[in-house]
């Protein structure tokens, strides 16, 4: 499984590489985010037992490498979104390499997937706090509606989840309101809301689609400013600014390894094709 977990963090360096690559030819905006953040500054590369990549963009330059991305890959790597491709049912965008298949245990039967990096969008917020409140609310409702309407994956998902996933996945695959739903237009209603408040006039920018939720949502001055250059296994990459604040707000005393039996270690299994 080292040996996996090796080769893994390479292809996945390599897609790194590509979209640094792409970025600057077409003077986007990118940052290292969670945990290759954390990797960054604590480990100087990945951390030892992490096996998947996140990267933000701010949602105007997403948007751009949406359009770009695909002609510019090397052919064995795709980018792949709900934006771009109505077959493709994940919420997060990847930037795929078919060279090598990784196996998700996430699912009662175990699936074979491209290895990837997930790559999100940097979304704004209203600055009032009712109407920040009611923003909240209207994201979390449209995704229950894409929860249902994915049905079918919610059903294959094991049942060793969080109460409140339980309870959904229960009313999802019991009274299959999703049957009545397009995936397509839920992910369409989503970004809506998302795009509502754009990141360049924000004083903020939050990752909704990442697992930190709501607690992602910093002060680009204080948080991000103007990015930094930090180094990954050798190279410099870009990430926020103000380290210290952002790793704080996220993972608390990030300095500090977790306890060996606290560390969310995969079962790292790849398929080379």
């Amino acid at each position: 499984m080292a040996d996996d977990l090796k080769e893994l963090h390479d292809v996945e360096f390599e897609m790194l590489l590509q979209l640094r690559r792409i970025c600057k030819k077409y003077n986007l905006t990118y940052y290292l985010s969670g945990g290759t953040f954390l990797g960054a500054v604590r480990h100087n590369g990945f951390i030892p037992w992490d096996d998947d990549m996140d990267i933000a963009l701010p949602r105007e330059d997403y948007q751009k490498f949406l359009e770009v991305v695909n002609d510019e890959l090397p052919e064995e790597m795709e980018f792949k979104s709900y934006s771009l491709d109505s077959d493709y049912h994940h919420p997060v965008a990847r930037l795929m390499n078919h060279t090598v298949c990784v196996k998700n245990n996430s699912f009662r039967e175990t699936r074979l997937e491209p290895a990837w990096i997930d790559i999100f969008p940097l979304d704004g917020m209203p600055d009032e706090k009712l109407a920040c409140n009611i923003h909240k609310i209207l994201l979390l409702w449209r995704k229950v509606m894409i929860g249902w309407a994915n049905y079918k994956d919610l059903q294959d998902l094991k049942p060793n989840r969080p109460w409140y996933e339980k309870v959904l996945m229960f009313i999802g695959t019991t009274f299959k309101p999703g049957r009545f739903m397009r995936l397509t237009k839920q992910y369409e209603k989503l970004e809506k809301v998302l795009m509502k408040y754009p990141a360049s006039k924000s004083k903020v920018y939050m990752n909704f689609n990442g697992i930190y939720r709501f607690n992602s949502i910093m002060n680009k001055d204080y948080y991000y400013g103007n990015g930094a250059l930090y180094t990954f296994k050798g190279e410099q990459f870009t990430a926020p600014a103000n380290y210290d604040a952002y790793l704080t707000k996220i993972y608390g005393d990030y300095m500090k390894l977790p306890p060996v039996d606290k560390r969310n270690t995969h079962s790292t299994e790849i398929v080379r094709m």
